[in-house]
């Protein structure tokens, strides 16, 4: 079983760099990043791991994510199993036997739920979304449950899918459009691993607003 990874990490490298040890877990490993993240290319250059500079990520768009899941992608064999993972997401020591006892229908699109560093669950698939109420026009707020796997760990087969959505210019819509390929009215071809991630970010970056781009985040 041959898993083939990318993580898209742009302005994140003090994340990436305790996430390491995932590369041991995984049989290749593309970091997508941008040619002005110095940080980034350093530690991958010290750490042996593959990267690619996207040109596309900021194209006209704050982070478009999707593209530079692709931009990873197309470097990758593409012969056995995909795997798209975030720059804080630190795969559990047990990792590679999880996968070689469950993921045994390559049919399926494989997700996981993540704690922090303390071993406390993250909230599992649940964001905070604002909306206009009418006729009063005053926001009110709602929490929406989502299912999983959203962005942080999907894992599929490559004879199934090649190529990830690319049609959001953040980093927070494309990854329920690659998940929703797995889901029709029929069927919910989804399966979440008896495992965690643990995020050493400490808490979900949708909350802090990591879709619209680190950088972007600071120049505000």
């Amino acid at each position: 079983m041959k898993i083939e990874a990318v993580t898209v990490c742009i302005d994140f490298a003090d994340k990436l760099e305790k996430i390491i040890s995932n590369k041991s877990k995984l049989d290749r490993w593309i970091i997508v990043t941008h040619e002005s993240d110095l940080d980034t290319i350093k530690l991958c250059q010290k750490n042996d791991i593959e990267f690619v500079c996207s040109k596309r990520v900021f194209d006209d768009a704050s982070f478009a994510k999707g593209r530079a899941i692709n931009d990873g992608l197309a470097l990758l064999n593409k012969t056995d199993w995909l795997l798209h993972i975030d720059a804080d997401q630190k795969l559990p020591d047990d990792f590679t036997q999880i996968i070689s006892t469950e993921c045994n229908n390559k049919n399926l699109l494989y997700g996981c739920y993540r704690k922090d560093e303390h071993g406390n669950s993250l909230e599992k698939g649940q964001h905070t979304t604002k909306i206009s109420a009418s006729p009063s026009g005053r926001p009110r707020i709602i929490k929406r449950r989502l299912i999983l796997p959203i962005g942080y760990f999907q894992l599929w087969h490559s004879s199934v899918r090649l190529k990830y959505e690319e049609q959001s210019l953040t980093g927070d819509k494309d990854d329920m459009f690659f998940m929703n390929k797995w889901n029709t009215s029929f069927t919910n071809n989804i399966k979440i691993l008896n495992m965690n991630t643990t995020d050493v970010s400490g808490s979900q970056g949708h909350y802090q607003g990591h879709y619209i781009g680190i950088r972007n985040l600071k120049s505000k």
